[in-house]
């Protein structure tokens, strides 16, 4: 077997990126209790690895990597010392585990991955985008069903959002500074309206501040048809209620589309319409059993319109009539404390 270096060393450049960690924010094992060094690939340094591996038949093979110093890592000069001993807040949301959310189920733990170990400082900002960075195949998302535009449809990294929204919950119930954090455009089924957090690459963030004068250590899991996240440090000062009150119901449109593949006179519903509504969220923080601040949004869920095919070939398809579900207003008002 004659070994291509032109072809060993294009693969090399094209894993590089998904290797390379040394931009992204310092994370701790939870587990070992050290902080995971940043690392890059060295494709050029790989390459000769690489050719003397398969000349000698080795099972593996040892790449070259580069490690950010420790120097520049000046969490780890206190790794040992953090204390996250206790959950300050917890969130979970359930996921399908059917076989064919395969590629959504591998996203969730991408994106939980990515955030798992993630620390925060005292008065530091968390920012989504930039801790899980670019929902991007390099980065080894997988095109899955998202949210976009009030539909669901497939997109690269669909199901980031879960992961958003999950660790949104477990922030909220933690008492962190919620600077910055937009609802979906729709209802999503995995979460109740007024704790979900949408992101969007580059443009739409999920941000909040730890307000603590100690450190706060993000945990996440994604197991057995859930995800998990928790918020940990040494103690839990505060207690948190959510409370959400339903406000209005919006209706939502009908539109009709012609479809020359559809017998004439025959109809099939494309996109099932969803009312909309607009909610005012409320978290009381307590501390000592005294509300000691209270945060107002008012968010709104845009409708989301029915789309209805209708045929118009006389000798096209007769549709196959379907059961589709049916849909429920949300509680008027629902509270959860922490």
């Amino acid at each position: 077997m004659r070994f291509d270096s032109q072809k060993a060393l294009e693969q090399l450049l094209g894993l590089a990126p998904a290797v390379d960690s040394m931009s992204l924010p310092t994370r701790m094992d939870l587990e070992a209790r050290k902080i995971v060094p940043a690392t890059a690939l060295l494709p050029y340094d790989s390459l000769s690895s690489v050719a003397l591996g398969l000349a000698s038949g080795a099972d593996s093979i040892d790449l070259a990597v580069a490690y950010k110093p420790p120097v520049e890592d000046p969490l780890g000069q206190i790794a040992d010392q953090l204390d996250i001993g206790v959950v300050l807040g917890t969130f979970s949301t359930p996921y399908s585990m059917d076989a064919g959310a395969g590629d959504r189920t591998f996203n969730l733990k991408v994106g939980a991955a990515a955030l798992d170990g993630h620390v925060l400082m005292p008065g530091e900002l968390f920012s989504f985008n930039e801790v899980v960075g670019d929902r991007s195949a390099e980065n080894g998302y997988r095109w899955a069903p998202g949210i976009s535009g009030g539909q669901i449809i497939d997109v690269l990294g669909g199901g980031i959002c879960q992961v958003a929204s999950t660790i949104f919950g477990a922030g909220f119930f933690a008492g962190l500074d919620v600077v910055h954090a937009r609802p979906h455009s729709r209802p999503s089924g995995y979460v109740d309206m007024g704790l979900d957090a949408t992101v969007v690459w580059d443009s739409v963030d999920l941000v909040m501040r730890n307000p603590y004068d100690f450190p706060v250590v993000l945990h996440m899991t994604v197991s057995q048809g859930q995800v998990r996240a928790e918020v940990l440090g040494p103690t839990r000062p505060r207690q948190v209620a959510f409370e959400r009150t339903l406000k209005e119901s919006l209706p939502f449109e009908t539109v009709q589309r012609a479809d020359p593949r559809l017998q004439a006179g025959t109809s099939v519903v494309a996109q099932q319409g969803m009312r909309g509504f607009k909610i005012e969220r409320v978290r009381k923080i307590y501390e000592g059993g005294e509300v000691v601040r209270e945060d107002k949004w008012d968010l709104t869920y845009p409708a989301t319109r029915e789309i209805v095919r209708v045929g118009t070939n006389p000798a096209g398809v007769v549709p196959e009539k379907k059961q589709l579900p049916a849909l429920r207003d949300p509680a008027a008002s629902m509270r959860i404390m922490q």
